[in-house]
This record gives C-alpha cells, structure tokens and sequence, in this order.
C-alpha cells in the first residue's frame, strides 16, 4: 500500500503534497473501535442486539420470507438484517443505518416470533423486551453518528 512508485501514499502525495500518511491506520480505526464498542454499554448493547436480529433472519429461510413481507406491508425495501462481522468494523453503520431505515418491519417481525414455539421465542421476546424500554433506538442512532464518521 505504500509503494513507492504506485502505492497509496504516492498517490496521496500526488494529489496533496501536504497529506500525512499513516501506515496502519485503519487498523488503529478498527482496534480503537474494537475498544469502544467494548467499554461502553449502550453501544455494546446496541451492537449485539443488531447482530442478533441478524442471526434470528439469517438461520431461517422462513424467518426470512415473513421479514420480507413485513417490509413489503410497510412499504419498504430491504435485503434484511444481517449479523455483523467480527472484523469489518466499518461497515457497521451501514447495517445500522438499514436497521434504522426498516425499523417499523423489524418491530413487527421480532414481534411475531415472540409466539414461536422453538427457542426463537424466548430470545425474540427478550429483543422486543429491549425495544420496548427505548433505549435500544435512541442507542442505535448514536452508535450510527459514531460509526458514520468511520466511512
């Protein structure tokens, strides 16, 4: 990435010759992220209740038709939820963001399978339990601004 003839850095002191390289900086971004989400709880929180909607769609393609038509009821289109990746910390605003954009449908999906009989249910329920207290949306939209400023 840093070649001398045709890496990053020589092309970024091409264009700006003022421009500061730092080797290894989106792994600095990443582990300083890695940290955050970490050590602060609301957004912990609000990671792992994404990525638990996520793996609820993901591991069912039944689960995955009835979000798909509540997206379609609410008048919205969406791939649907999906789990977030361990390592690609940057495209975490970008699930947030589509979680955000279809959180009528998520509302009611996660609220239908609060009646599933398998061990969905139980883990629904306490997804819907958190959505109810509120705080899970206001936690959502601050980790978004902070993920935001990472892409």
């Amino acid at each position: 990435m840093a070649g001398a003839k045709s890496g990053v850095k020589t092309r970024m002191l091409a264009e700006q010759p003022l421009a500061l390289y730092i080797h290894w900086a989106t792994l600095a971004l990443d582990l300083a992220l890695q940290d955050l989400s970490k050590s602060i709880p609301l957004i912990r929180n609000c990671l792992q209740w994404v990525n638990d909607n996520g793996v609820i769609v993901r591991d069912s393609p039944k689960r995955r038709a009835v979000y798909s038509q509540m997206a379609t009821d609410h008048d919205l289109t969406s791939s649907g939820p999906r789990p977030l990746c361990p390592t690609r910390w940057i495209v975490r605003e970008a699930s947030l963001s589509g979680v955000l954009n279809m959180y009528p449908a998520v509302l009611d999906f996660v609220d239908t399978l609060d009646y599933d009989r398998s061990e969905i249910g139980p883990k629904a329920r306490g997804l819907l339990d958190q959505l109810s207290q509120g705080n899970i949306l206001f936690s959502m939209k601050i980790t978004q601004m902070v993920f935001s400023l990472t892409g």
